[in-house]
């Protein structure tokens, strides 16, 4: 059978305020772990995952897009993400739809954390093509797409 090109759920995004409150009542609620994923400064974010693929999303600057979404909208959820065995297909697939690509991450863009494994690749779709939240084509590095990862 033929792997699809934009497969299964890879991980819920929220965005939250206060990134070890949200860390502390999730995992004391579910039991999970957090890793950090990484953090950018020219974006303005941290993020950490757990191993029940919640990611959790904090602004760094008042002047983020996290802090414009959480401002806007409050903390809740900020993107959905789907895994892929072929980042750069999967734009293409998005863009011939008419879906604009507002992002094209890498590990590297992320402060030296491991995201999604190294040689990870994200392309991040605009929300007002994608029903209200970014959308999210993950295709993991070197750390499989099912969890529960090595913490």
């Amino acid at each position: 059978m033929e792997e699809r090109l934009i497969g299964d759920l890879s991980h819920v995004v929220i965005a939250v305020r206060d990134n070890e409150k949200a860390q502390k009542f999730f995992t004391e609620l579910t039991g999970c772990k957090f890793r950090k994923i990484g953090e950018s400064k020219e974006v303005g974010f941290i993020s950490v995952i757990s191993d029940n693929r919640l990611e959790i999303l904090s602004p760094t600057r008042p002047d983020s897009d996290v802090q414009k979404f959480i401002d806007k909208r409050g903390e809740g959820i900020y993107a959905v993400g789907f895994n892929t065995p072929d980042a750069g297909k999967a734009r293409a697939k998005a863009e011939s739809m008419g879906i604009r690509v507002v992002g094209d991450i890498t590990e590297a863009d992320l402060g030296g954390g491991i995201g999604h494994g190294r040689g990870m690749r994200e392309i991040w779709l605009h929300p007002k093509d994608t029903f209200g939240m970014y959308v999210l084509l993950t295709q993991h590095g070197d750390l499989p797409a099912e969890p529960p990862w090595k913490m």
